[in-house]
């Protein structure tokens, strides 16, 4: 591994592991109050994991690129875990909700520093280790022959398999090639060697002569080679030469042929790889064996020449090839010095002889017959010269005539067969026949001329009335096939016909012509009254009227065009231009007549009938409403209705996570834990309980009930991301406080001081009177109200009016006795409440309305119960409260109503300034109530009873599809960042459509009920 990057090896024992991030994390996230220290320290440590894991993994990534798969692999096994560690990491944002919130709030501000792991790059650290595994037993061989200096040929043949099973990898190639400039060397340091062996010279030599070599081979060093190996094979020739003429002188004494063939290879063989040749009394000793071996073949050779020229004869008598033939080759047998077969010759001679007999008595024949034939042949020559004659006259006219009946020239052959007729010759049946014929055609030919005559005067007459394009057309067919077989004159007279008939073309095309373009004017007249169907308004195309026109319309158009084309039949030029309309309006009405059943089929199908009918599932309606988006969205988007099908299509998540708890996760858990969920069970069972609402909220992301599922499921979690306290636990908080019971005793001089009231119904003097049970300092508040003791510094006659309960103690008491008997899904509103009221107690004394403010605020921080988007900017007001009012927080509130206002002057001014800090918890009560309402329903069971139908515009009232349901019914409704549940009242099976956030397409309604 040569090539490894050693700057990746600190890494791996330096940067923090996953794990460890994880815990900080989980830890980080159960504070209450941040640390920013803590925080920069977690995010460097973050980062400085992520950077080493990057780092392993791209170089892995490059040797693998390159082909060092082994390398990679290694890398990968080096650094510690490296495959399951990325993978963490990829999966560390997600692994906790607490990790999860913390890191999209602090650490993944840096995202820009910190570049995690994707799913491919941990895949493919996998499969480094299985590629390299698959090359490691080559590999290992290799490195063994290298160990033990195995010879080069041996290291060759293995890198030249691994290069076959790793051929992407350039580095064997790279490899194969040092290895083989190292051969060639060891091979160029022969050349310089002073007695290199005979064993090394042929190795090297036989390597460079079959080897295909990777690396460049210098130019001559095999020429070297072999010149150096040369003398060394010379020297042992005289030894191989002696042997071989031994060897040869045996073989010969034996005569055996086929020993002394191959022997004489190897001589020749000896003398071609040394370049010695042999002693010249070697050669002369064994030259008597090869002289032997080439009398033998040429013996052999004539013989086979001698039977050839045999068989040559048996063939040409079989044959009967003239004597003359045989005759030569019987000489050339007895040439030849070898004994032809018994009788062969004899048998060729007889041959030979019969034959010239033959030829004599044809010859006397012949002579006789001369004699005989010079006398006929002289009369018969007369005859024959004179009868020829006149056959040749005769054949003339014949064929003359003939070729004039052939080519149709009746004149001609009228001419002919007149002077044929009138010569007074006898005609034989031949002649006779040619005259009939001719008369056959001269007669046919009279009433042929006679037809076309008729024909073209009638042909005149119609075109001259007026004649129609079919009958032009067709007239020129005529007028074509007249004058196939028309002659001179009459050519003349159909050809004023064709003119006339052109003339009426023309004309028939200027009439057709203005047909077309009136046709086309009144079409086009008629398509601009009516825009195409994209630029209409969305209510002309949501009229089903209106497409009736349309489409009537366009098929009247179409009717125009077709008469229109009726009417120029046969007018080509024409026709293209009216298609091309024709084509246009088929396509509108194509599309009118689509878009009309489209439009038919969306009011059918959106109808409330079809659309609302009642469901038992919420996937029934669910699918039922995305079919509807899926196949008329244009019609909902042109009816104004879209964005209200796709706001209830976003409840699809949250009604399919209604049926899971109804049906699945509610049961389970109420099995387990009660109907009220407050059952105390083991930790075994705890565990299975959180195992069951993470999976739920897992699969459910978008459930309604996922933030009082994540409220129950801390109860059982150990490692929750905070401590969420009961509401019990934080009465007892705010009782701590001793607020409660707190009431004013007014003074003179707008003073005031505080008195603990009674709980008794008829109070005795003592515990009635104003200035007794007073509370003088701060000191006294925590004090037993029976052991508290009267004022000293305020005299009945400073006091001004009756005590009065405190507003902020009221609220103080109302929010302990509530949250005594709250449920856990109650602490928020309480609290929110509770911060509203005292925030809004303008009346009271101001050091005490902060000091009330900021220790119920603790109380609430520390609850765990504050709601997400509610916690920073009451966090952001302690820290002010704590940085700018420290004085209003540790001055003694109690004394300050009686005593001199400006011992507290300061003290008031940031209180009053840190009140008026205060966030407005208006919208976080109205989310905190929603929030309530939908815990509290999560204690039950929701399923559907029917479907509302869409909003009307102008209608109070919403129905229930098919229902006269009369009871209090529920619907689950988007507000803000979460979900509400809304009660809605039915009254015979209509629902009031006021109520706000209500969406206003077609809408799933529920009923409670008991599980």
């Amino acid at each position: 591994r040569a090539d490894r990057d050693l700057t990746v090896l600190p890494l791996m024992n330096t940067i923090p592991s996953v794990r460890s991030i994880r815990d900080a994390l989980i830890e980080e996230a159960g504070q209450a109050i941040s640390d920013p220290v803590a925080l920069e320290n977690l995010r460097a440590n973050v980062a400085a994991c992520a950077r080493g894991i990057r780092r392993a993994i791209d170089r892995a990534r490059d040797f693998s690129q390159r082909g060092l798969i082994s390398e990679a692999a290694g890398l990968v096994e080096d650094f510690p875990d490296l495959a399951r560690q990325a993978e963490a990491l990829m999966e560390l944002p997600s692994s906790n909700p607490s990790v999860a919130r913390l890191w999209s709030e602090q650490i993944d501000l840096q995202s820009s520093l910190v570049s995690l792991p994707t799913r491919e790059e941990v895949d493919a650290l996998a499969g480094y280790g299985t590629r390299a595994l698959e090359h490691r037993v080559m590999l290992d061989g290799l490195r063994i022959a290298s160990l033990r200096a195995e010879p080069i040929t041996v290291r060759l043949r293995l890198l030249r398999k691994i290069r076959a099973a790793d051929s992407r990898n350039r580095m064997w190639l790279d490899q194969i090639e040092r290895v083989e400039q190292e051969w060639l060397k060891r091979i160029g340091q022969l050349r310089h060697k002073d007695n290199p062996s005979r064993v090394e010279l042929d190795e090297a030599l036989a390597a460079l002569e079959a080897n295909e070599w990777v690396a460049t081979v210098p130019r001559g060093l095999k020429e070297e080679i072999y010149a150096k190996v040369k003398p060394l094979r010379a020297g042992e020739a005289v030894g191989r030469y002696a042997e071989l003429a031994a060897q040869i002188h045996d073989a010969a004494s034996r005569m055996d042929r086929d020993e002394l063939l191959n022997l004489e290879g190897a001589w020749a063989l000896v003398n071609q790889e040394t370049g010695r040749m042999p002693d010249e009394a070697l050669a002369a000793d064994i030259a008597s064996a090869f002289d032997w071996l080439t009398r033998l073949q040429d013996e052999e050779n004539a013989q086979a020449e001698f039977n050839g020229k045999v068989e040559l004869l048996e063939r040409m008598l079989l044959e009967c090839r003239p004597d003359v033939e045989v005759e030569r080759q019987i000489a050339s047998l007895r040439d030849g010095g070898f004994s032809a077969p018994e009788g062969l010759v004899e048998r060729a001679q007889s041959y030979i002889l019969s034959a010239r007999q033959r030829v004599q008595r044809r010859h006397r024949l012949v002579l006789v017959a001369c004699v005989l034939g010079a006398s006929v042949i002289t009369l018969a020559a007369f005859l024959a010269i004179r009868a020829h004659s006149e056959k040749l006259r005769i054949e003339g006219e014949l064929a003359s005539l003939t070729a004039a009946i052939s080519a149709k020239d009746s004149t001609k052959a009228h001419a002919l067969a007149e002077q044929l007729r009138a010569s007074g010759d006898e005609h034989d049946a031949q002649m006779l026949t040619a005259l009939d014929a001719e008369q056959h055609m001269f007669d046919a030919r009279n009433a042929r001329t006679a037809a076309i005559k008729v024909a073209v005067a009638a042909a005149i007459l119609e075109l001259e009335a007026g004649a129609n394009r079919t009958r032009v057309t067709a007239l020129e067919a005529d007028l074509i096939a007249l004058r196939v077989d028309a002659l001179e004159p009459e050519r003349t007279s159909l050809d004023q016909a064709e003119q006339l008939r052109i003339k009426r073309r023309d004309s028939l095309d200027e009439i057709n012509q203005a047909q077309v373009s009136a046709a086309l004017a009144a079409v086009d007249v008629a398509l601009d009254a009516w825009k195409l169907p994209d630029e209409w308004s969305n209510e002309a195309q949501l009229d089903s009227q209106r497409w009736n026109f349309y489409s009537l319309e366009l098929l009247r158009i179409q009717g125009l065009l077709k008469k229109a084309r009726d009417g120029i039949e046969g007018y080509e030029a024409g026709l293209p231009r009216l298609k091309l309309k024709s084509d246009g309006v088929d396509s509108r009405l194509a599309e009118a007549t689509s878009r009309q059943a489209a439009l038919a089929a969306a009011l059918t199908e959106l109808d409330p009938q079809r659309l609302c009918l009642g469901v038992t599932e919420e996937e029934d309606f669910i699918k039922r409403l995305d079919q509807c988006l899926a196949a008329h969205g244009g019609t909902l988007a042109r009816q104004g209705r879209l964005a209200d099908f796709e706001e209830v299509k976003a409840l699809g998540a949250a009604w399919i996570a209604l049926h899971a708890w109804r049906e699945d996760l509610r049961p389970q858990l109420a099995a387990r834990l009660g109907l009220d969920f407050s059952k105390l069970v083991p930790i075994e069972e705890a565990t299975a309980v959180l195992a069951l609402i993470r999976e739920f909220n897992r699969d459910h992301p978008s459930s309604p009930y996922s933030a009082r599922l994540e409220q129950l499921a801390n109860r059982f979690e150990a490692n929750a991301n905070s401590e969420v306290w009961e509401p019990k636990r934080i009465g007892l908080e705010l009782e701590d406080q001793h607020f409660k019971n707190l009431e004013v005793v007014p003074c003179v001089g707008d003073k005031r001081f505080y008195r603990r009231g009674s709980t008794k119904t008829d109070p005795p003097d003592n515990e009635s009177n104003p200035l007794h049970r007073a509370v003088v300092t701060l000191a006294d508040v925590s004090i037993e109200p029976d052991l508290l003791k009267s004022i000293l510094v305020v005299t009945s006659r400073d006091v001004t009016g009756k005590p009065t309960l405190s507003v902020i103690s009221k609220a103080w008491g109302q929010a302990q006795a509530d949250l005594e008997a709250a449920q856990p899904h109650d602490a928020s509103v309480l609290m929110l409440d509770l911060l509203s009221k005292i925030a809004n107690a303008n009346s009271e004394e101001p050091l005490f309305q902060l000091r009330a403010l900021q220790r119920a605020t603790s109380a609430f921080m520390q609850s765990g119960t504050v709601p997400a988007h509610v916690k920073p900017p009451l966090t952001t007001w302690l820290k002010l409260v704590q940085d700018k009012a420290r004085d209003a927080i540790d001055a003694d509130w109690v004394k300050a109503g009686w005593d001199d206002p400006v011992n507290y002057k300061v003290a008031v001014r940031q209180a009053k300034n840190a009140l008026e800090q205060f966030p407005d918890l208006k919208r976080a009560a109205l989310e905190a109530a929603d929030l309530q309402a939908t815990a509290a329903k999560a204690l039950m069971a929701l399923a559907p009873v029917g479907v509302l139908v869409p909003a009307k515009a102008g209608v109070s009232g919403r129905e229930i599809f098919g229902s006269k349901l009369t009871e209090q019914l529920v619907v689950v409704v988007r507000r803000g960042s979460g979900w509400a549940f809304v009660d809605v009242r039915a009254v015979n099976g209509v629902c009031d459509a006021s109520i706000d956030g209500l969406p206003k397409g077609p809408l799933l309604i529920f009923r409670s009920i008991n599980k």
